[in-house]
């Protein structure tokens, strides 16, 4: 990734650091740069690859016999490998984009909201999703100006009809982001590989949601957060979702969005975490290694949404 990309995000490389949020276009170049580095190494070292983007794959089938894989593409062609790796990325379904005027599925990628437009906008949900639809439609249509430490924002025709409308069933924003201690990656707090086989060993082969909720969100945050501990210490997971919804629920939401901003501010300025906001963060990095080990009727005593959890 060369420095004119690091320039057109932020300015100047030198201003990233560990505490500042990359944008996601410009890691998005990173990835890319850094899949070009591997595909170089491949071809120096003199191994044989393919690459097939945006190919719809409808079957994988293991030929163990000659440890080799083939990969049916949209039904009809078959490749064979000796490896493969299947990435995903975000699949946005396109289910009235391209059949309805002005309707778009998805705000990704952004270039395809880069209209200037002279009528009210409807976004659906008010997710983070929704969010980068705003701040898109937002700089094509006019500009930000921060004077004596109030954020306005001026339309760049005055008569234009352009606004933008959230439609939402559950009245909710984002959270706002704070500073984080530890790494989701290496905090030595959670449960081991280890000890999850032992609970799921003595728990009729399944894996108890309240369980790792008890050992990797409680347990962490009694010694740093003990008030906070006291309150849901004899919580479920299902009670404590519903005490964090309801919470959220008595404050409408931009006064919520400000008073949490004031406290990640604080949080960032000072460079301390919301602990048990953090944890909760980790509980969602948690959850995802032993999924496969929750019973198929995880609504029992112990199921919850997950998208519900990590609202607060």
């Amino acid at each position: 990734m060369d420095q004119n990309s690091t320039q057109r995000y932020s300015g100047h490389p030198e201003r990233f650091n560990e505490y500042k949020v990359l944008p996601r276009l410009l890691f998005g170049q990173y990835l890319t740069a850094q899949f070009g580095l591997l595909e170089k190494q491949a071809r120096e070292k003199g191994i044989a690859y393919e690459i097939h983007y945006k190919s719809e794959v409808t079957d994988v089938i293991d030929q163990a016999e000659n440890e080799t894989v083939i990969v049916e593409i949209a039904g009809k062609d078959k490749f064979e490998f000796d490896r493969v790796i299947i990435l995903t990325g975000h699949n946005w379904p396109r289910k009235y984009e391209g059949r309805l005027e002005k309707y778009f599925d998805s705000p990704y990628p952004p270039a395809k909201l880069a209209l200037k437009l002279d009528h009210p906008v409807a976004i659906k949900d008010s997710s983070l999703t929704a969010v980068d639809a705003v701040r898109t439609l937002s700089r094509h249509n006019g500009t930000f100006e921060k004077r004596n430490g109030k954020l306005t924002y001026k339309l760049m025709d005055a008569d234009s009809k352009f606004k933008m409308v959230l439609h939402t069933r559950n009245g909710m924003l984002p959270a706002v982001r704070f500073h984080l201690e530890d790494s989701h990656l290496s905090n030595d707090s959670l449960l081991t590989k280890e000890e999850i086989a032992e609970h799921i060993k003595a728990n009729d082969g399944f894996l108890s949601l309240d369980y790792v909720f008890e050992k990797d969100f409680k347990l962490p945050i009694k010694e740093k957060e003990p008030e906070f501990y006291e309150t849901i210490k004899d919580m479920k997971v299902e009670e404590f979702v519903s005490a964090m919804m309801e919470l959220r629920g008595r404050v409408e939401p931009f006064q919520l969005l400000k008073a949490e901003y004031a406290e990640a501010e604080k949080s960032i300025n000072r460079r301390v975490s919301v602990y048990w906001k953090e944890m909760l963060g980790v509980l969602s990095f948690a959850l995802n290694y032993p999924a496969k080990h929750y019973p198929p009727k995880i609504c029992s005593g112990s199921c919850i949404p997950y998208h519900r959890l990590f609202l607060s």
